[in-house]
């Protein structure tokens, strides 16, 4: 039979201590995009244990299908940005040690048309900001 020593110092490396979940980083509180293009909101969340996070919009759960998770971050994936995907999107994180929800986003789709009409050519150039092309 072998025997292995950890030292003290190294099991308190291994454990941590539960702590609520805690939102890393905020949503944007306007988000613009063009209609038809790819658009990505995404929620980073801290805890221990891991939070479960959840999208809404205007106050309803979003379907799982636009959601994509990995280790603390939850994407919500637009394939291709429609009229009826404006809203207010926000998540929220739950764990055993607590709730805490994410600031607010207001999604709003822009047509071609209204991009190139009512907008400065620079405004356009944010217009792509954290879109995936």
């Amino acid at each position: 039979m072998t025997t292995f020593f950890i030292p003290p110092d190294t099991i308190s490396h291994l454990t941590t201590e539960p702590s609520p979940p805690r939102f890393k980083m905020d949503l944007p509180l306007q988000f613009n995009t063009s209609i038809g293009h790819k658009a990505n909101l995404t929620c980073h969340v801290s805890g221990i244990p891991r939070p479960v996070i959840t999208w809404f919009k205007d106050g309803s759960r979003v379907t799982r299908s636009l959601v994509r998770k990995f280790k603390g971050y939850s994407m919500l994936a637009f394939d291709s940005v429609r009229l009826n995907d404006q809203g207010k999107y926000w998540c929220e994180a739950n764990s055993t040690e607590g709730w805490n929800r994410s600031s607010t986003a207001n999604l709003t789709g822009i047509s071609k048309l209204q991009a190139n009409v009512s907008q400065p050519t620079y405004f356009s150039l944010l217009l792509f900001v954290g879109c995936d092309h």
